[in-house]
């Protein structure tokens, strides 16, 4: 193989790897840990900091939720519409069964 093949291949690549940017302001550095799609629109999120945020447009804008929670949270599921559950460290469980107003 021709060394000029081999450097257009490496200059290429080194621009072709997916990156992830935040598409809005939420949430704010944090670490997200897990997420849940329920659909193509809703996407709820959870991870660091308590951080508990959900998108109603796939993700375009979100909107944060008070836990009161310093830990982190490291997985979101919900059982159906409006049921949901959270778990963090240090054994912290919190649910909700109005699609978040309340945690």
């Amino acid at each position: 193989m021709n060394v000029r093949y081999i450097l257009i291949l490496l200059f290429i690549s080194s621009f072709s790897y997916s990156q992830w940017i935040n598409r809005n302001p939420i949430p704010d550095g944090e670490d997200i840990f897990c997420s849940e799609f329920i659909d193509e629109n809703h996407i709820w999120a959870a991870g660091e900091n308590g951080l508990i945020v959900h998108s109603t447009d796939g993700g375009g804008s979100w909107l944060r939720y008070e836990t009161g929670i310093t830990g982190n949270l490291n997985s979101i599921s919900f059982k159906d519409w409006p049921n949901g559950v959270v778990v963090g460290d240090a054994g912290v469980i919190l649910y909700t069964n109005n699609a978040g107003n309340n945690w």
